[in-house]
């Protein structure tokens, strides 16, 4: 992801946290400075997500479609609500002991001076500490879940791309075949595992060897306008209600394209939304792909 869309992806928080930070910093209540911090950050995506679209209606709706690209979805505002309290926790805390430390510093480590800023603000200090844990938990959580990102996919498509062009030649030969995955091969509707089915199992196992090599999880090949082979990286869910990222070589180029998958998902993760693809190009024939918030 460019720098320039992880700052705009942390701009509303960002912003939000100035204010608390100095208050906290300045050895305002640390409490009052946790719920101005909470409620600044809901405010400020609201103002990033509804006012800045609404602000460029005014101006054309090609400057409209630009702007919904780089800020929040309006779901992120619910989001805020509920789970704000992770960066305030952390923006408060982080103006405590920076004060702490300069309060430290400056009367020296061995007079008891900072005993008293402990006193009145250790309470609040390790209350914060606690949040900040288990919001940095849930973080991380949510990252294990997420999908991978621009970078690692484009990485792996790199190390991997004569693999990748390997499935994608046999599976033009492989006649009669759709999908092949781990549980076998599907020729229309009906799945097997070979050597029922079209393929020998030797030729199976050549399959299962290259999805090993590049993290694929299925192989389906597309035979509608924009023909083409579609690699499937990470996929959450089950059935009719699940999500994937992809690889895709096309022969000709798709309609839905958007420049990063992070910003998209970003964006558009919550919204429940799933009808279509988007897909970013690397060079060539080849493509990312996502259903994850598509509309």
């Amino acid at each position: 992801m460019s720098i320039a869309e992880n700052v705009a992806m942390f701009a509303p928080v960002g912003v939000a946290c100035v204010y608390p930070f100095i208050r906290a910093l300045r050895g305002a209540g640390a409490l009052n400075s946790f719920f101005i911090c909470w409620g600044l950050v809901v405010f400020s995506t609201l103002v990033f997500a509804v006012g800045f679209p609404l602000g460029a209606s005014l101006i054309s709706m090609e400057v409209v479609n630009e702007v919904f690209y780089w800020v929040p979805e309006p779901l992120g505002i619910l989001r805020m609500f509920f789970f704000g309290w992770f960066y305030a926790a952390v923006t408060v805390l982080a103006g405590l002991v920076i004060r702490w430390m300069m309060q430290r510093s400056r009367r020296g480590a061995d007079q008891p001076a900072g005993a008293g800023f402990l006193k009145n603000q250790g309470a609040a200090m390790i209350v914060l500490s606690l949040v900040a844990v288990v919001g940095f938990l849930f973080e991380w959580m949510h990252h294990a879940l997420s999908p991978p990102g621009d970078d690692e996919l484009l990485w792996t498509f790199t190390a991997h791309r004569a693999s990748f062009e390997r499935l994608r030649d046999m599976l033009k030969v492989d006649e009669g075949l759709h999908r092949v995955g781990v549980w076998g091969v599907d020729t229309g509707g009906v799945s097997a595992m070979p050597p029922l089915g079209k393929i020998t199992s030797q030729r199976f196992n050549e399959y299962m060897a290259l999805f090993k090599d590049t993290g694929t999880k299925q192989v389906r090949l597309q035979p509608d306008v924009a023909y083409g082979s579609e690699f499937v990286l990470w996929h959450e869910g089950f059935a009719g209600d699940s999500t994937i990222v992809e690889l895709c070589w096309k022969e000709s180029a798709p309609a839905r394209l958007v420049p990063s998958l992070d910003r998209y998902y970003w964006n558009h993760h919550s919204s429940g939304v799933r009808t279509g693809l988007v897909y970013r190009h690397i060079e060539g024939n080849w493509y990312l792909a996502t259903d994850i918030g598509s509309e």
